[in-house]
């Protein structure tokens, strides 16, 4: 909805503000784009919003095909959520102390041992040391807990169920990836060969770059093919409503 759901592309995110008193109420962001020209009507947004979010508005790209909206975390420069974002965001809105106080997620008791989390910690990292070689042990279970602690954030924070046993495997990988690339390997003697260096050819080339200020009401847009001998065939240029970020108008000159 407008008025309640936080969609403007603001840090963070918000409902917009209305010229006056709500006129529609359940109004949604659906009825300010026309269908037809599949684009923002900018008589209704002048009508119904407050000018200072018309700009930013216009700045979000409107799918061609309707493609279904989804969330976008705004802290982070891709729009996808990251537990470094999340707890950097929560230091800094001060909600850490109070989300660490909330209860534990309960576990099976069948899981390990003893209730203690600290005496199952240690036995898993300290302990387990009397019972397997040093010499065999890959030390599987910090990557376990930790990718067990991922899953654990995609379920909270994304909504997505890990299968435990591809969860298990894939953190016996990245373990044996690890000391793979740990091993000292013997160094190999490589004869000096001298060889002239190659000439790379590009051949017909085009580059293309996009420009975004954040006060700019407008994103510009450029192009320009280059043939095999670095002269200039053709290029275009072109603006439009200030996109939403840098990385917007590079993907639309694109």
């Amino acid at each position: 909805k407008v008025w309640e759901d936080p969609w403007i592309p603001t840090i963070p995110a918000r409902p917009a503000v209305p010229m006056a008193p709500v006129m529609h109420p359940n109004m949604r962001v659906s009825d300010l784009i026309d269908q037809i020209g599949k684009d923002w009507d900018v008589g209704l947004l002048e009508n119904y919003v407050n000018p200072e979010d018309i700009p930013l508005i216009r700045s979000l790209a409107i799918s061609s095909s309707h493609r279904r909206d989804t969330f976008c975390w705004s802290y982070t420069r891709n729009g996808q959520y990251s537990v470094k974002s999340g707890y950097w965001t929560a230091e800094a809105q001060e909600i850490l102390e109070p989300t660490w106080t909330l209860s534990a997620t309960p576990t099976s008791p069948e899981i390990f041992p003893l209730p203690s989390v600290y005496a199952n910690m240690d036995y898993l990292f300290w302990r387990k040391n009397s019972i397997i070689e040093p010499e065999q042990d890959r030390d599987l279970f910090p990557w376990i807990i930790w990718y067990i602690w991922k899953g654990r954030n995609d379920k909270l924070f994304k909504g997505i169920d890990r299968d435990p046993l591809e969860l298990v495997r894939y953190a016996e990988s990245e373990c044996q990836a690890w000391f793979d690339a740990n091993e000292v390997a013997q160094p190999m003697v490589q004869e000096n060969n001298i060889t002239n260096p190659q000439v790379i050819s590009l051949g017909n080339i085009c580059l293309l770059d996009g420009s975004w200020t954040s006060y700019a009401n407008f994103s510009g847009l450029g192009w320009v093919w280059m043939d095999n001998t670095g002269n200039t065939q053709l290029m275009g240029m072109k603006n439009l409503p200030r996109r939403e970020s840098a990385l917007h108008s590079e993907v639309e000159a694109l």
